[in-house]
């Protein structure tokens, strides 16, 4: 049996799309998933699962979600190892001036082509930065990710995918956890 860190897009935030995350931890747990975590109330959870495949998982928690709270909401599945891969990945670790809390990473549903990312970093400012790693962005936004343009609305726009962004503190204590 594996195991998962699941990240749903837009739950809990601002009083939208308002998901129980005790109630989805059972309710995934009576569909067949075993020893489910969460982590604070913005969509971030620990599964175990005998499905091997991501997307399969990816799809039993989409439609779940879709057939008891009747929301459409996007879900993002990733192994422990690719997370961890792509936190030792980040470009803006190698920079100490740089404060930690102000790194997050923004998880794509798909890669995007060199023209998409053009445009994306030209809507770069000179304080927040940007680079691309695998299926995902790493951002620097040191007046906090709340002020920033580059939400996970422009990026899903620009970028024609899906996308979620987390803090570095919420990825590493979902490490941690797993």
């Amino acid at each position: 049996m594996k195991e998962y860190i699941v990240l749903l897009r837009g739950i809990n935030v601002g009083g939208k799309n308002t998901i129980k995350m005790s109630e989805l931890k059972n309710l995934l747990e009576h569909i067949g998933f075993f020893n489910v975590q969460t982590y604070i109330q913005s969509g971030n959870l620990i599964l175990q699962s005998k499905q091997n495949r991501v997307n399969d998982i990816k799809n039993s928690v989409h439609n779940l979600i879709v057939s008891e709270f009747k929301m459409n909401i996007p879900v993002m599945v990733f192994e422990k190892r690719y997370l961890t891969e792509i936190l030792k990945n980040n470009p803006f670790n190698k920079n100490e001036k740089l404060d930690t809390k102000y790194l997050h990473i923004t998880f794509l549903d798909k890669n995007n082509d060199d023209n998409d990312r053009e445009t994306l970093l030209s809507l770069s400012t000179v304080k927040d930065k940007l680079s691309f790693g695998k299926k995902c962005i790493y951002l620097y936004c040191p007046d906090g990710y709340s002020k920033t343009k580059l939400t996970n609305n422009l990026i899903e726009k620009k970028l024609k995918t899906i996308a979620t962004t987390r803090n570095l503190k919420t990825l590493n204590k979902m490490i941690e956890l797993s």
